[in-house]
């Protein structure tokens, strides 16, 4: 008996040794899950150092850091090779080489931790205001300010920068929010956010489609702009104080110029919801991201934007950009 209890211990010592010494089973790759569907989970990338104050940014959780952004350029197969995809590119101001009024642009480089004094830097090369907007005021970038820039990157030799029509996107300087820009109009209304849900249009909406709802069309007489047009349907009016609909240049979008507004009026009883559909994404010129409201929730992604509240007239501003829409629908009970 006391053999059988030796060998039994024995036994059980090899086997946990075994165990012990086979290789951890490696973990599930991220990629297609089932039925093809992407498991990769993105993670928004925090800035080293110290932490800037970007409330209300709805920073996109593909943004890069200045490291990885010169990763990707990196990779890039030429000296002189320009990224197929836009980007967001955070960072700090480093050194400013250049903000020009004249020409409405800025070139700075950029890095992840504040104050850092190193080469493993990023350059904004020669990139306009927000939105697209030239800058106007040589303040507008500094040493020091948190910037947020999109658009392409490139490969530059030894130099990763941006590519021509990068932008900036989000900035803490105050000068380029408050007046840097050269369009910029002030206005106070409640700002739209961005939002990472799907943005659909509701099946019981009206819908204005800019290529057959057509209005009054004359906004250019005797040489001079900004007459309203108005375009009805089922005690719904549309109101634009100076855009364009109705000409043969026009009749795929509705366009409200920057500055301008847009206002959406019921007789029919009270409006709940406009959804805008657009010809360019979130704040690019021309998408949804551009526009102002005073009162209710407004929201966009992507090429669309949606306003949701109570109202019998709803005015919207295209307060940063021109905004182009080639559907407006809209919801009343």
């Amino acid at each position: 008996m006391k053999l059988n209890k030796i060998f039994a211990a024995f036994m059980l010592m090899t086997a946990v040794a075994f165990t012990a010494c086979e290789p951890p089973v490696p973990p599930t790759p991220p990629g297609p899950g089932p039925d093809g569907q992407d498991t990769t989970v993105v993670t928004p990338p925090t800035p080293e150092g110290e932490a800037p104050d970007t409330t209300g940014w709805n920073i996109p959780a593909g943004a890069l850091t200045v490291a990885q952004a010169r990763e990707i350029c990196a990779g890039l197969t030429t000296e002189d090779q320009t990224s197929t995809e836009e980007y967001y590119v955070m960072g700090w101001v480093k050194k400013v080489d250049e903000v020009s009024a004249q020409y409405g642009n800025a070139t700075f480089y950029m890095v992840d931790v504040k104050g850092a004094d190193t080469n493993e830097d990023f350059q904004a090369y020669r990139v306009k205001g927000l939105n697209g907007n030239k800058i106007s005021n040589e303040g507008a970038v500094a040493v020091g300010d948190f910037v947020v820039l999109y658009g392409k990157v490139k490969q530059f030799y030894e130099k990763a920068e941006t590519a021509t029509g990068a932008y900036i996107w989000k900035s803490t300087n105050a000068l380029l929010a408050d007046g840097g820009n050269s369009g910029d109009t002030g206005n106070t209304g409640n700002s739209g956010t961005s939002t990472d849900s799907e943005i659909t249009v509701p099946a019981d909406a009206l819908v204005f489609d800019a290529s057959v709802d057509q209005g009054n069309a004359i906004i250019y007489k005797d040489g001079e702009q900004g007459a309203e047009f108005t375009v009805t349907k089922d005690g719904v009016t549309i109101t634009v104080a100076n855009g364009l609909i109705g000409t043969a240049s026009s009749k795929t979008a509705y366009r409200i110029y920057k500055g301008s507004t847009l206002t959406v009026s019921s007789t029919a009883g009270n409006i709940k919801s406009i959804t805008f559909t657009c010809t360019a994404n979130d704040t690019a010129k021309q998408g949804p991201g551009c526009f102002t409201v005073d009162g209710g929730k407004y929201v966009y992604s992507g090429a669309n934007g949606q306003w949701t509240g109570d109202a019998a007239s709803v005015t919207f501003t295209a307060s940063s950009n021109q905004v182009r829409a080639t559907q407006i629908a809209v919801v009343v009970e």
